[in-house]
């Protein structure tokens, strides 16, 4: 699944992201690429250490894709 969310500057739109998305996907062991610079080593002590296998976070920009 792709989700784009938009917004205005302080709108939580990181927040949403992480909370709805990205820690649902990592419960269920879904790989999760994103754009969001995440601190790796906090959901290394939550989730445990196969979490870095499943995070990629990678530097592009939404136009960068068409």
């Amino acid at each position: 699944m792709i989700y784009a969310i938009a917004g205005r500057p302080g709108g939580g739109k990181t927040y949403e992201a992480v909370a709805y998305h990205i820690i649902p996907a990592i419960k269920d062991g879904r790989k999760v690429i994103t754009n969001i610079t995440l601190n790796i080593d906090w959901f290394v002590k939550v989730f445990g250490e196969d979490v870095r296998e499943l995070i990629k976070i990678v530097d592009g920009r939404l136009t960068d894709f068409g």
